[in-house]
């Protein structure tokens, strides 16, 4: 039934196991200032052993990490919780459970002797490209009395040493502007990749009026029109499975670098805001609708086979990995969410899917979907007429491009200075998002040239 929760016609356990004040001593709990303070950080994810004492109670400190993963895993406690203590559990706890303890990769913490939290740790290191950007990621969800404690409070990691060097990404100076901390920052770690552009959260505002240049992040800071970043799994400029560093060059505003220019952007959705997900049975529903039409109000480039591919895996930024494609989960919420315009689609592979495969797709794709959609934007592009996932602040007349040193797309904005961009923030692109723009270009296979761009 549209918009029933996932507790619908089955009997939950969780408010046998919490009992009647469970979820208010939860909120209790995470409303304490230690679970947003950055300096806890280190303090903690360097431990042997960690224990949380609370009043005159203790515990195992891997125990409360352990709940925040089933909070961030289990559709069923985030249902018995509520959206706003939900919410609360999957900020600065879980980043920092995901991207700061489970990165440390210290063989004897309590994090290694907790089964759960070793496996998770395992799979991130396993699937994901860790690197001090990741590390970084976590910073905007936590408070920090200096803000230029939201870098310096990470240089404790070992990820925040260059690569096979002793030496720190940035060494601590408190008298430096915050400015000047972020630019440099940002110019250091350029020498490595580009990926810390995804830690940009532009506007339309800042692209026209922010002192700062649109290539530096302004770590510490969360905007309320917030997208999640994502660029760990993906290697579109082949810098992963090459293992190259491609040169850039920084000089006061400027960052110097090259890259292909893919196409322009012509149409896109409106940006799909979180509320526009719930619940996400019918609304996410019509959020697809809404992409196919644009999708398909034109002719695009993917061949009759790989359509429903294309578009599946576009909404959820998919990523190859073992298990269902995006194809079978996309048909399982569909068939769930009885999308009328889903008769009518052919999926590649045709026929049924087992009743198993349709259950998980349907909470699994709305799951994704909703993660990777929220203020983000669905578009096209106008020559070649692909599809992307991309910024809220993009607009008719940006370029996408394959910026070498970058794992995922960018979407640029021309300045009128000829080769000059300012960054509007990362995309998703199928068929972009593994090197095949690069090797179709050293083939000679496409129209793509290589660009010096520089991004101010």
């Amino acid at each position: 039934m549209p918009g029933a929760g996932p507790l619908t016609g089955r009997r939950s356990v969780l408010p046998r196991v919490l009992g009647d004040r469970g979820k208010e001593c939860i909120r209790e709990l995470f409303a304490l200032t230690w679970f947003s303070r950055v300096w806890v950080l280190q303090e903690v994810g360097l431990a042997t052993t960690a224990t949380a004492s609370w009043g005159d109670s203790s515990i195992d400190f891997g125990q409360i990490a352990v709940f925040v993963y089933n909070v961030f895993t289990e559709e069923d406690l985030k249902f018995f919780l509520g959206p706003e203590l939900s919410a609360t559990l999957l900020g600065s706890p879980l980043y920092a459970l995901w991207n700061v303890w489970s990165t440390y990769e210290k063989k004897d913490s309590w994090m290694q002797r907790t089964p759960t939290l070793r496996r998770f740790a395992e799979g991130i290191i396993s699937s994901c490209d860790v690197d001090f950007t990741l590390v970084l990621e976590a910073a905007q969800h936590f408070n920090a009395t200096n803000s230029l404690d939201y870098v310096y409070a990470f240089l404790g990691h070992p990820k925040a040493k260059k690569p096979g060097t002793d030496t720190t990404w940035l060494q601590a100076d408190y008298s430096l502007n915050l400015q000047d901390q972020h630019r440099l920052l940002a110019s250091s770690l350029a020498e490595d990749s580009l990926n810390f552009l995804a830690h940009l959260q532009q506007t339309e505002e800042s692209l026209k009026v922010s002192g700062y240049p649109s290539w530096v992040p302004q770590w510490g800071e969360k905007h309320p029109i917030h997208a999640e970043a994502f660029w760990e799994a993906w290697d579109a400029s082949l810098r992963k499975k090459e293992r190259r560093q491609y040169p850039s060059k920084s000089g006061g505003v400027k960052l110097s670098i090259s890259g292909l220019i893919i196409d322009t952007v012509d149409q896109s959705t409106p940006t799909m805001k979180p509320d526009d997900f719930e619940p996400i049975d019918w609304a996410g529903a019509r959020l697809i609708e809404d992409c196919w039409k644009l999708a398909t109000q034109n002719p695009h480039a993917y061949p009759r086979e790989k359509v429903i591919d294309a578009f599946a895996s576009t909404l959820i930024c998919d990523h190859r990995r073992p298990g269902h494609s995006a194809v079978e989960l996309f048909s399982g919420f569909c068939m769930h969410a009885d999308i009328k315009f889903f008769k009518n689609m052919e999926t590649t592979g045709g026929g049924l899917w087992d009743l198993g495969i349709v259950l998980e797709g349907s909470e699994a794709f709305g799951t994704q979907f909703k993660w990777y959609g929220t203020n983000r934007r669905f578009f096209r592009t106008k020559a070649e007429g692909l599809w992307g996932l991309g910024p809220a602040a993009m607009q008719q007349g940006d370029v996408c491009a394959v910026l070498f040193g970058a794992d995922v797309p960018f979407v640029l904005r021309p300045t009128g200075v000829k080769g000059e961009y300012k960054v509007v923030g990362e995309c998703y692109m199928y068929n972009f998002m593994y090197g095949d723009a690069v090797l179709a270009w050293r083939e000679g296979s496409n129209s793509y040239t290589k660009e010096d761009i520089v991004l101010v």
